[in-house]
C-alpha cells in the first residue's frame, strides 16, 4: 500500500500542470540518480560546455536563466541530482511561455551563452510544458531569430580552425529538411575564420573550418542528419598534411566517418570573425530550427577519448 501511494504521489508531482494528463520526467524517474564522476570528470579540460545535465560532479552553479512571457520575470534553474530541476522550471512557467536568457558553461571558463533580446530567446516551456525530444528537455530554437552567443570568443575557439588537435560534441536535433545550422563562427563563409557545424539544404551532415578559405570541409553526401535526435562526435586536426585526417566526423553510434575531406588551404592562427553563437552558424545566419541538448569544446587531441565521451551522452539521452 505504501509503494502505490509514493507511485501516485509522484505521478502527481511530475504532471504537468493545466493540461489534463500526466507526465512522468523519466529521464529522472526512471533511471537511477546519476552519481560518482560525471562526464567533465572523466574527460576534463574542456574549453566550454553547455548542457541540461549536470557534467561536473563539483560544479555549483546554475543551469539556465529563463524568462517567463506573463511578465517578464527572470530566475535561474539549477540540478537536483544532477538533472536538470524541471519541478522549479515547471512551477515558475506554469501557464505561460519560458525563454532562456542565459545557458551556463560548466567548464570552469565563465563562457556562458547569452541572448538578451526577448524575441531571440529559444524556448524551453510552452504554456507550462517543458520542451522535451525524446525522453529528456531540449532547448528550442525557432530558425528564425532565436541563438544564443558567447560574447567576446572570437579568439577564445580559434583552436578549431589554428592547426592544433580539438573536437566537439554534440547533441541534439532538426526540424526540418533544408539547410540550417547548430553552431558557428564564420557563418557558413569559407573567406571567413572560423567553424560551422549544421546541415546543408540536402539533409547532409556539414562542417567548416577556415582559416580564410577553406582548410577543412566536410560534407556527408548521404543525408545522415536525421529529425530525431542525434550526436555528432567531430575530431580536428586542420593543419594534417593527409586531408582525409584533417577533419574526422561521426554520427550516434558509427564507427566510420562521415565523408571524406578534400579540402588542404593554408590554415590561419588569427581570430575567428564572429563570435561563438550556438543556433547559428554564426554572426546570426543560417539559425537552427530545432533543439540542442549538449555542446561540449576541447581543445586537444580526443580521438582515443571519442567513443566513451560519445557512449557517456548517449547512456543519457538513449539516441542510438
Amino acid at each position: 500500500m505504501n509503494k502505490i501511494k509514493l507511485l501516485c504521489l509522484a505521478l502527481l508531482v511530475s504532471g504537468v500542470e493545466g493540461q489534463g494528463q500526466i507526465y512522468i520526467d523519466s529521464y529522472r524517474f526512471g533511471a537511477a540518480a546519476v552519481s560518482g564522476d560525471l562526464l567533465l570528470n572523466s574527460f576534463p579540460n574542456s574549453e566550454g560546455a553547455w548542457s541540461l545535465r549536470k557534467l561536473d560532479k563539483d560544479y555549483t552553479g546554475d543551469c539556465i536563466t529563463i524568462r517567463r512571457a506573463s511578465n517578464g520575470d527572470t530566475t535561474n534553474i539549477g540540478f537536483v541530482d544532477n538533472y536538470l530541476d524541471t519541478a522549479t522550471l515547471k512551477t515558475f512557467c506554469s501557464g505561460t511561455n519560458c525563454f532562456v536568457r542565459r545557458w551556463y558553461d560548466q567548464s570552469g571558463n565563465g563562457r556562458n551563452a547569452v541572448q538578451t533580446t526577448d524575441a531571440n530567446q529559444p524556448t524551453i516551456a510552452t504554456a507550462g510544458v517543458i520542451f522535451y525530444k525524446g525522453t529528456t528537455p531540449s532547448l528550442d530554437f525557432d530558425g528564425t531569430n532565436d541563438v544564443l552567443e558567447i560574447p567576446s570568443s572570437t579568439s577564445l575557439f580559434n583552436f578549431i580552425h589554428n592547426g592544433t588537435s580539438s573536437a566537439i560534441f554534440y547533441s541534439g536535433h532538426t526540424d526540418i529538411s533544408t539547410a540550417n545550422y547548430f553552431l558557428g563562427s564564420n557563418a557558413t563563409s569559407g573567406g571567413n575564420r572560423g567553424h560551422t557545424l549544421g546541415q546543408d539544404p540536402t539533409h547532409n551532415l556539414f562542417i567548416g573550418v577556415s582559416g580564410g578559405s577553406w582548410n577543412a570541409f566536410f560534407n556527408s553526401g548521404n543525408n545522415a542528419i536525421s529529425t530525431n535526435n542525434i550526436i555528432i562526435s567531430a575530431l580536428f586536426d586542420a593543419d594534417n598534411g593527409t586531408a582525409a585526417n584533417r577533419l574526422l566526423a561521426y554520427i550516434n553510434g558509427s564507427s566510420t566517418s562521415f565523408g571524406t575531406n578534400t579540402q588542404t588551404a593554408a590554415i590561419s592562427t588569427s581570430n575567428a570573425n564572429f563570435n561563438l553563437q550556438l543556433g547559428s552558424a554564426g554572426n546570426n545566419v543560417a539559425r537552427l530550427n530545432g533543439g540542442i541538448k549538449e555542446v561540449i569544446y576541447y581543445s586537444t587531441d580526443q580521438t582515443s577519448n571519442r567513443t566513451a565521451i560519445r557512449n557517456n551522452l548517449n547512456t543519457f539521452y538513449s539516441i542510438y
